[in-house]
């Protein structure tokens, strides 16, 4: 196992994790250069079909590298195919993607790589891939570099890779709910009731003014890993879960129906009820063009309990 510096680590996990909220996923790439003294890191999607690239986010290359690949070199990338066949999410070599003896023998090596720096050996993860796009974190380390900080720089690769992916996720869940958001806010707030728009598996979408009340009060919901929504009245929960479900089997002919949803700490009783959402929305970053985005499908409306049934009914109607 590599030595590593913790601390400097867990700085580079908390740019990270703030990009999730910032979008500054340059910053990210640029932490993770520094750490290895300024080596070439670059997040890259590339279209499949058209075989061309889509995004690249990288520090350390130049710009004039940067322009041949896009203008020449990415069609011909010898590692491209090694990266679109590797299993989602498992760190690999650059040798892993692609024999070295036959990079060596490249029109990409010999005319692209060897004429600015020789940073033939790294290291990369495949973050995303539909067999349409696909999105890559790769590094490159320096000639001098290869023999004595390959096992380092994959040892930090499987440090990183999973809190890149949870900080995506987070990201996609607020890009969602501020989506929602302004599609919704205004008239979500003019319900009396608490509204809460989920996914497909519970997950948080949004949630209007009186729902916010609710769950800061709390006893009631808690949140779970990734946002996901969960009573902390069993039997309200599993009315919560069966409902999902049904709408995910058959949205069309889901069947309503009013449940309780009794509150912990000595809370009231209160109403609910679970419906499908009828709506569509667009994607709005790069990064849930290929990695998805959390969908709002369906509207829990918790009622207060001085409300009763036929005011649920009607405010979910309205």
């Amino acid at each position: 196992m590599a030595q590593h510096d913790y601390s400097k680590i867990l700085a580079i996990i908390d740019k990270i994790y703030a990009a999730s909220v910032s979008d500054d996923w340059q910053s990210v790439i640029e932490a993770i250069a520094e750490h290895f003294d300024e080596i070439p890191v670059q997040l890259f999607g590339h279209d499949i079909a058209l075989n061309k690239p889509e995004l690249m986010v990288v520090v350390n290359h130049g710009e004039e590298r940067l322009q041949q690949y896009a203008e020449h070199y990415h069609a011909i990338n010898p590692w491209l195919p090694g990266i679109v066949s590797a299993p989602v999410g498992q760190v690999r070599t650059t040798q892993e993607y692609l024999p070295e003896d036959r990079l060596l023998k490249t029109e990409f090596y010999n005319d692209w790589i060897r004429p600015h720096e020789d940073i033939r050996r790294g290291a990369g993860v495949t973050l995303f891939n539909d067999d349409e796009r696909t999105l890559m974190l790769g590094t490159n380390l320096r000639t001098g570099d290869q023999a004595d900080r390959m096992d380092e720089l994959t040892d930090f690769m499987r440090i990183v890779v999973p809190h890149i992916y949870r900080a995506i996720e987070i990201q996609h869940g607020l890009q969602g709910a501020q989506l929602v958001g302004r599609q919704y806010q205004d008239v979500l707030d003019q319900v009396g009731n608490a509204v809460i728009l989920l996914d497909r598996q519970g997950g948080l979408c949004h949630q209007n003014a009186a729902a916010d009340d609710l769950m800061r009060v709390g006893g009631l919901f808690h949140l779970g890993s990734f946002g996901a929504l969960s009573a902390v009245d069993r039997a309200g929960n599993r009315e919560i879960a069966d409902g999902l479900a049904a709408i995910r089997r058959d949205r069309l002919n889901y069947h309503r129906r009013i449940f309780l949803i009794r509150g912990g700490d000595g809370l009231d009783t209160y109403f609910a009820m679970i419906a499908p959402l009828e709506q569509v929305m667009e994607r709005t970053a790069f990064r849930q063009d290929f990695a998805g985005t959390r969908t709002p499908e369906a509207m829990l409306l918790v009622a207060r309990p001085s409300y009763g049934r036929e005011m649920v009914r009607s405010a979910l109607q309205s």
